[in-house]
Formats: structure tokens, sequence, C-alpha cells
């Protein structure tokens, strides 16, 4: 037993001496210096643009938002009409009125209200192993003289599906090239 422990203690001193001497070489410390750059600035990137892929597709969503705002500025039946006939998928649309909510229309079964987004802009969650992300508009709309606010949710979530399976493919092809650059 006492052999044994006398073997690890010289063991563990011989590991102690060599790591004193252990010296990274200039061109590692460079390489890994360049590594931790492409990782932040990859890591920067890659957010940006999955922030501006989200972005383009609400682009058809702005577009029937601003349609939706026009009409019921004009009549609240011609929006209803527009609504029904454009049927916009994953999107609701609430008035408030007195400080109480009435839904002007509404697409699936979410309780858009019951969520908390961040910023007062979006709310961000993974349920049952899927990425839900709701985004949340606000809008003045006057009707007959008087300034009501229009609350628009959409639910992007087929967005951040599809730009996570391009961004993870992206950032594999990246750490690639990083590495074989290094």
């Amino acid at each position: 037993m006492e052999k044994q422990q006398g073997r690890w203690k010289r063991q563990m001193r011989w590991i102690k001496e060599g790591m004193k001497n252990f010296r990274l070489s200039l061109s590692l410390r460079v390489s890994l210096n360049y590594l931790r750059f492409f990782l932040i600035n990859g890591i920067i990137f890659f957010f940006i643009l999955g922030f501006l892929y989200v972005h383009e597709e609400m682009k058809p969503v702005r577009d029937v938002i601003e349609q939706m705002v026009v009409l019921l500025e004009m009549d609240e039946n011609k929006f209803a009409d527009y609504a029904a006939w454009e049927q916009p998928q994953n999107l609701a649309v609430y008035l408030k009125d007195k400080e109480e909510y009435r839904p002007l229309y509404e697409h699936g079964e979410e309780n858009w209200l019951e969520y908390r987004y961040v910023f007062g802009y979006c709310h961000l969650e993974r349920k049952n192993g899927e990425w839900k992300l709701l985004i949340k508009d606000k809008q003045s709309v006057f009707r007959s003289g008087q300034e009501y606010e229009l609350t628009f949710y959409y639910d992007a979530s087929d967005a951040v599906e599809k730009s996570s399976s391009f961004l993870g493919n992206a950032s594999l092809l990246y750490l690639i090239l990083m590495l074989f650059i290094v």
C-alpha cells in the first residue's frame, strides 16, 4: 500500500514538473486566438442572419396587416370580408376598447393573450421539442374620430424551424471552413 502511494506521489510530481515546463508555441497561441475570434464572430453573424431570415419571412404578414388596418379604418364589415377571404394563417387581431381586448380575427387554437412577451414584442419558448415564436405588434386605428389600438399576434414558429435547419447546416460548414483556415 505504501509502495503504491509512493509511486502515485512520484507520478504526480512528474506531472506537475512537466506542466511547469509546458509552454504553447507562438503559432499555436496565435491559431487559438484566431479560432476564438472566428467563433465569436460566427455566433454573432448567425444570430443576425437568423433574425433577418425571420424578419424577411414576415413580409407577407406585414402586407396583410397593413391592408387590414386600412380596411378597418374604412369599415369593420370590409375588414371582416377581407379576413374571411384572405384567411391569414397564424394571425390574430385584437381591438383594445376601454382597456378590454376584443378579438376581431383569430386563426388557430392559441390563447394569444396568455403569453408573456419580452420587451412587449416577442415570446420564444421550446414546447414539446418544438420552438414557438410569437410576435406581437401594435398599431393605432382611427374610426369615427376616435383612436383605437389594434394588437396583432403572429406565430412565426414555421420560420424559426426553417431558419434553424438552414443555420444548423451553414454553421457546420462554417466550423469546417474555420478549422481548415486555422
